[in-house]
């Protein structure tokens, strides 16, 4: 049954106009607040529960809704990745029933940039029912193409609205030190990291929260044991809050974020 975007974009907003508050009575005037929003998912081995029960689904559809208050064209990047990173696919209200059992078919397109040759541009197209094989923990992959595939739209131009990445996860991944080290050169960019721990197997994200050596805290982090279980308006309040409150006007202040001339 298709989920009512309209809710969850209501959902999204009441906690949005809430940060809102709480920034401005720290002194913090943000003004509209927009972000183009992409999705990160765990499609590692010990994710298959989770697919079982419809969870990567929902949380699809959930950053879906919050992209209509932020992102000009209501739409989201999503990057699924194991110990590599898959092509992006886009979706939009049109596209999201069941688009993570169709991408995992091999029944979604991919999305080729304008001016790519990152990630090869083919069109994936498979009509076999049997899911794509489930890989390993590595974060570092994904997060090199998300950030190519941000520098190549001209995502991180000057005057453009924020990246807020949701990167969801149930586990550490097999390359710490790779991790932590892109994410500490990704500080000087335009772009937010917002973990999801998903689970019980996520303590290392806590280390990620907590990088030295920045020029702004640039991750975010909020376990949940189930996106299922979590109250709508709950995980908009939990994965939104640091972006708002405390990454936009620390990203100013910076000089990293510039708002639109």
């Amino acid at each position: 049954m298709a989920v009512d975007l309209s809710k969850r974009s209501g959902d999204a907003t009441v906690s949005l106009l809430k940060h809102l508050t709480t920034a401005q009575a720290s002194g913090h005037d943000l003004g509209e607040v927009t972000a183009q929003v992409v999705l990160v998912f765990d499609h590692s081995a010990s994710m298959q529960s989770f697919y079982d029960r419809g969870e990567v689904q929902e949380l699809t559809e959930r950053v879906l809704g919050l992209s209509l208050p932020l992102d000009d064209d209501g739409t989201i990047q999503v990057f699924p990745f194991d110990d590599q990173a898959y092509d992006p696919f886009t979706v939009d209200a049109n596209t999201y029933p069941d688009v993570i059992d169709r991408w995992r078919r091999g029944d979604v397109v991919a999305s080729p940039p304008a001016r790519r040759r990152f990630f090869g541009g083919r069109i994936t197209s498979n009509t076999a029912t049997r899911p794509r094989p489930m890989g390993g923990t590595d974060y570092a992959p994904v997060i090199d193409a998300v950030v190519s595939f941000a520098k190549s739209e001209g995502m991180l131009r000057s005057g453009q609205p924020p990246v807020f990445v949701l990167f969801q996860t149930d586990g550490g991944t097999s390359r710490p030190a790779a991790a932590q080290q892109r994410l500490t050169d990704a500080a000087k960019l335009p772009i937010f990291w917002q973990f999801l721990g998903l689970g019980s197997h996520t303590s290392f994200l806590s280390v990620l929260d907590d990088l030295p050596g920045r020029v702004v805290d640039n991750v975010g982090l909020t376990s949940v044991p189930s996106v299922n279980g979590t109250d709508p308006v709950e995980f908009y309040d939990r994965v939104t809050e640091e972006f708002v409150t405390k990454w936009i006007p620390a990203a100013r202040a910076a000089g990293i974020l510039k708002d639109r001339s």
